[in-house]
């Protein structure tokens, strides 16, 4: 992962809260954290990070897919994720794009309270499970979680909150080195890695996923025209 310097450090110490000594300490065990920042700056991979550096199984499931249109089933769907859940620990559950399941929560239309019920089960659950679950949930939009339901925001029910913001140079330059580490390094022009720098500062306001995608672009056009990568292609 390219910066992030502050929750990466934070996750590191949040692993040996799992460990004997820190419960014997009276460290309670982590419950989890919200990601929230704009599409594409690197939540979902810190989520699948955080559970091969821990060795951790991961699950994974959208809250929006989760809401049924049949009566009932929607319950009985966050039951049996939840289940399957603490039958793994310890493992991460990564609940994705939290938000968008709260799109249009308490509107006139829509589904009689069943959204509610649910996110009410899942937040009940965040409370009061004994099973080491580390839960990594993301979103895009804060407000609307603020608006549709604040008591998600609630201290307790995460162990932090944190704001995933546009890469900075410097962060912008290891995302570059990291993607471009998994070429082959016969493949790339030595004066590519010396104009990391400026190729950096010359991408202000773009996402992790959006320099990713640069560099897999150059790697398969350079590859169709029989070249090595360039600096000019990035």
């Amino acid at each position: 992962i390219g910066g992030l310097g502050h929750l990466v450090e934070d996750l590191v110490l949040r692993r040996d809260e799992f460990e004997i000594e820190s419960r014997d300490a009276g460290i309670k065990s982590p419950k989890g954290c919200l990601l929230v920042g704009l599409p594409g700056t690197g939540k979902s991979l810190i989520a699948q990070s955080v559970a091969g550096e821990w060795q951790f199984p991961m699950l994974e499931f959208n809250m929006a897919n989760v809401l049924d249109s049949y009566v009932g089933s929607s319950e009985q769907n966050i039951r049996k994720i939840l289940a399957v859940a603490e039958s793994m620990e310890p493992c991460v559950l990564m609940v994705d794009e939290i938000d968008k399941a709260l799109s249009g929560l308490g509107s006139s239309g829509g589904d009689s309270g069943t959204t509610r019920r649910v996110i009410g089960s899942f937040l009940t659950w965040l409370n009061d499970r004994k099973a080491d679950v580390y839960v990594i949930a993301t979103a895009n939009d804060l407000r609307e979680i603020a608006s549709a339901m604040p008591e998600m925001l609630r201290k307790g029910r995460w162990d932090d909150i944190w704001w995933v913001d546009l890469p900075d140079e410097e962060t912008r330059k290891k995302i570059l080195q990291i993607h471009l580490q998994k070429i082959p390094e016969h493949r790339i022009e030595s004066e590519v890695w010396e104009q990391l720098t400026t190729l950096s500062s010359l991408n202000s306001g773009v996402t992790g996923a959006e320099l990713a995608a640069a560099v897999n672009e150059a790697n398969r056009i350079s590859f169709h025209n029989g070249r090595l990568v360039d600096v000019n292609q990035l």
